[in-house]
């Protein structure tokens, strides 16, 4: 998929990003997007009960 991406917005690949963070700031990374996903999946859920 992501080579897909790359192919249609011309973008580089995401391989050429390794090494560019530390393991640190990855983690703070991952930890923002699970935090991210949760919320949504609030939301989303929310928004489910209030059309039932």
């Amino acid at each position: 998929m992501t080579e897909v991406v790359n192919r249609l917005t011309r973008k580089r690949s995401i391989l050429e990003l390794a090494g560019v963070i530390t393991e640190k700031e990855g983690d703070a990374i991952r930890a923002g997007i699970d935090e991210l996903r949760r919320s949504s999946s609030s939301r989303v859920k929310a928004s489910a009960e209030r059309i039932e």
